[in-house]
């Protein structure tokens, strides 16, 4: 009988019952959504992205004017499909942007980096778009994803990723901030409040992303000597250097790399021999690890005392290392300062959110006893 309906069904012109082919999820890494946004967000025209270089509060605050309100929505007009895409994959867990320490070593390349911000930047406009809109529920979501993106940069090894993470935070923790003095509905805000709890429980450290870092650069050196003289240990000090590179031949290199580090103080006798070359490596080597284990243990202490230590620290090494021909010698006094604002802002985002769940009729408590 069944067998016959179907039949009648389909010379009714009926269409049966079709089994769907199974579609398989999307990648549960959220970088592989991220490289998919940054992708989308490249062909969109790099006027209106210029937009997306300054601060979030220097892009809209009190003084914004009609025009340039235009200007921001015509650019998420345009770059729709990478909002989409970063949304997906601020809901993921995890996320592995696929950088090997190894060839981060030889190269220092990291491309996503500071286009992750701008991305971020991007969402966190999108979110401001629909609390213009009176969706405050939807505004929060997005800038709380803004937030799921800078702990995703946290979860990767390096500095300059951890340093973009604090970036990408600092933007999230502005627009939910702003939003929670605003908002009209004083449960959505202590949902969002419980929310950044989750997401966010405590500031970053750089400590984790120094002791990668230590690593990394212990292996680009180990790299360097093995290429030296045959290899292409010249590349490897221009690209480090952020020398250009473009159309010169091995000659050529191999002279503008001896030239740059020798002006910043490497004897020229390293380059005679591959054992003076070796022992030129093993003295960086040396100084690099006991400057990193100066910087971790300055990052336990207090903020005002790190920085007092770092820039103590600083004072030490940076004129051996500059000697040593290291071309990126880090302020241990700036890189505990500006962690020490991120645990500050950190802060400030969890009182301001307080504060603004105990709002009565639009005005906050005259007592912040409670």
């Amino acid at each position: 009988m069944a067998l016959e309906m179907a039949t009648v069904q389909a010379a009714d012109g009926i269409q049966p019952n079709l089994l769907d082919a199974t579609l398989p999820s999307s990648s549960s890494n959220a970088a592989l959504h991220y490289q998919r946004a940054l992708l989308s967000l490249s062909i969109v025209d790099r006027e209106r992205q210029k937009l997306l270089d300054k601060p979030i509060w220097e892009i809209v605050n009190a003084e914004t004017t009609k025009e340039e309100i235009e200007a921001i929505n015509r650019l998420l007009i345009e770059s729709r499909h990478a909002i989409r895409s970063a949304l997906v994959g601020a809901s993921q867990l995890q996320a592995d942007f696929g950088a090997d320490p190894r060839q981060y070593a030889a190269t220092t390349r990291l491309p996503h980096v500071v286009p992750m911000l701008r991305l971020a930047k991007l969402v966190a406009l999108h979110g401001m778009q629909r609390q213009a809109a009176g969706n405050w529920r939807e505004a929060a979501q997005i800038y709380l994803d803004v937030i799921r993106m800078g702990r995703h940069m946290s979860q990767q090894l390096t500095l300059a990723e951890s340093i973009e993470a604090v970036r990408i935070l600092e933007t999230g923790y502005h627009v939910l901030a702003d939003w929670a003095v605003r908002c009209p509905d004083a449960g959505l805000i202590v949902q969002s409040q419980s929310l950044l709890t989750a997401i966010s429980p405590n500031s970053l450290s750089p400590a984790t992303a120094i002791s990668h870092e230590a690593n990394i650069l212990q292996l680009g050196l180990s790299n360097l000597q093995r290429a030296y003289p045959d290899g292409n240990w010249a590349e490897m000090i221009l690209v480090a250097m952020d020398a250009p590179t473009s159309g010169l031949s091995p000659a050529e290199m191999k002279t503008t790399a001896r030239s740059i580090v020798i002006e910043r103080g490497v004897p020229e006798s390293v380059f005679d021999s591959k054992e003076s070359f070796d022992a030129h490596i093993d003295k960086l080597r040396a100084v690099n690890r006991h400057y990193y284990q100066e910087m971790l243990r300055c990052c336990c202490l207090p903020p005002s005392q790190a920085i007092r230590d770092g820039e103590r620290i600083h004072e030490t090494y940076a004129a051996q290392l500059k000697r040593l021909g290291n071309p990126n010698t880090l302020s241990t006094c700036q890189l505990t300062a500006f962690f020490a604002v991120h645990r500050a802002e950190h802060l400030l985002t969890k009182v301001v959110l307080s504060l603004s769940a105990h709002k009565q009729e639009g005005h906050f408590p005259k007592d912040l006893a409670a």
